[in-house]
């Protein structure tokens, strides 16, 4: 147990790091929403590991929400239309009303407002998985006519990458609760998610050397 709550604050703490580090030189609102988001889930996911005290839980809560609507900012920091923006309106809402019902009605681990609030941060990351695939396939079609680069059409692949593990990582949670499984057991399952998130994400922010000369060197398609 001590073991998996070690590896969620080492993994999340280098990302929030990494990430802010990064807002900090590029001035950029993405990095900047992601660090908050890396800081706010590693707090939950720590706590929750850690302790399951009523208080702890409260505290546990509100940054698994906090990190839900950041990841909401971020997508829509992305993709500034008028749709997206509407989308991130309906998730906020649908959060400040989970997180209000927890601190009225309560909500011990299993419990239905529990899930139900899970299950709403959840929903978060499976839309903006959706967001970047969809981005992402429009930008592999215009980079096969030359109107986007590779790197383009990969960000938006490994952000949308970034957002499925979290999406499952919530997913396993809510499962476990619901089927009756172990905390550690669950605890041990959600562990590859974050490095997965965190490793595409960053890669998404800052692709490193070795596949921007990859990618160089690749062809290039032709178009008749």
């Amino acid at each position: 147990m001590w073991l998996t709550g070690f590896f969620f604050v080492a993994t999340t703490a280098v990302a929030a790091v990494r990430f802010l580090g990064l807002a900090r030189r590029t001035r950029r609102r993405p990095e900047f929403y992601l660090g908050l988001l890396a800081l706010c889930l590693g707090t939950s996911a720590t706590l929750s590991v850690l302790a399951d005290d009523a208080g702890i839980r409260v505290v546990s809560t509100s940054a698994a929400v906090a990190a839900s609507g950041l990841n909401a900012l971020f997508v829509s920091s992305i993709f500034a239309d008028r749709r997206t923006r509407r989308t991130v309106l309906a998730i906020l809402a649908a959060l400040a009303l989970s997180l209000a019902a927890t601190y009225l009605l309560g909500g011990p681990r299993g419990s239905f407002v529990s899930n139900a609030r899970l299950t709403t941060c959840s929903l978060g990351f499976l839309w903006g998985a959706w967001a970047f695939a969809t981005h992402g396939l429009r930008a592999r079609k215009r980079h096969a006519i030359g109107l986007a680069t590779r790197l383009e059409w990969i960000a938006f692949a490994c952000f949308g990458l970034a957002q499925l593990a979290i999406f499952v990582s919530f997913g396993i949670r809510v499962y476990g609760d619901l089927t009756g499984l172990a905390a550690a057991t669950i605890h041990l399952l959600q562990i590859p998610f974050p490095m997965i998130a965190t490793v595409s994400a960053w890669i998404a922010l800052a692709p490193p050397a070795w596949l921007r000369r990859r990618l160089d060197r690749a062809p290039e398609v032709s178009v008749a």
